[in-house]
């Protein structure tokens, strides 16, 4: 899933200088001047990271508190770019909301680097331990956004049956190496535009096009089917188990 950043900024060639620094195949950078608008863009697509800039028509410390219990559920990511270089400030706007506080003006590579560090811990505090996926928390907000697109799309639910009782038998790493292996399997088939993401210990969830779906789901039956014996006993393969 491509990260989601917002810009909220009043000025027209700082936000676009902005947008050029940090947008990138992998991340989709959004400008927009007016609250209310940005505000239900956030609700409607819940970007991850979000730069509030002080040439707003509210107080940047009352608009990232107000902005923070909008979306605690979301908890995105919230730098405020200002113009103030005063430590006072800082103090001021982290204490009300914001993760990170930039003054202008900003050196290019370093505001790069910053946000790039922000996105990429968010990220790596929601990847499954065992397949370094995305948990659910980016599963719903990667479906959320597929449904606020414009484009068609197919979802695919995809477990391992009895994955539970195969780790009574086999032990914990028995089944920790069985589901990298069909993560692995799931990644083969799919490519950039694609999304995978885990919603529970078992359970994966496929984002695509309508057009490839079928395909998808009958090469992971396939490859799965074609590998599923290496991860039992031959006792058990015996017995039929």
């Amino acid at each position: 899933m491509h990260t989601k950043t917002l810009i909220i900024d009043t000025r027209k060639e700082l936000s676009t200088k902005y947008k050029k620094i940090l947008e990138d195949s992998s991340n989709h950078v959004e400008i927009i001047k007016d609250i209310p608008i940005a505000l239900k863009f956030i609700q409607s697509h819940e970007p991850d990271l979000i730069i509030i800039s002080d040439s707003i028509n509210e107080d940047l410390c009352n608009f990232c508190e107000r902005l923070r219990i909008l979306t605690y559920n979301m908890r995105p990511i919230i730098v405020a770019v200002s113009k103030s270089a005063e430590t006072s400030d800082r103090i001021k706007v982290l204490e009300n909301g914001a993760d990170d506080f930039i003054s202008e003006p900003v050196n290019s590579e370093e505001f790069k680097i910053r946000i790039k560090a922000h996105i990429r811990r968010e990220y790596e505090t929601n990847l499954d331990s065992k397949t370094k996926l995305p948990t659910i928390k980016y599963c719903k907000k990667a479906l959320k956004r597929m449904i606020a697109g414009e484009n068609q799309w197919a979802g695919l639910l995809t477990s391992i049956e009895n994955l539970y009782s195969y780790k009574e038998a086999y032990t914990e790493l028995a089944s920790d190496r069985l589901l990298q292996t069909f993560a692995a399997i799931i990644n083969s088939s799919l490519d950039k535009n694609d999304y995978l993401g885990m919603i529970s210990d078992r359970d994966f969830l496929i984002l695509t096009t309508s057009e490839k779906v079928e395909k998808i789901a009958s090469f992971i039956t396939y490859a799965f089917e074609t590998v599923k014996n290496k991860f039992y006993s031959e006792q058990d393969l015996e017995r039929g188990y």
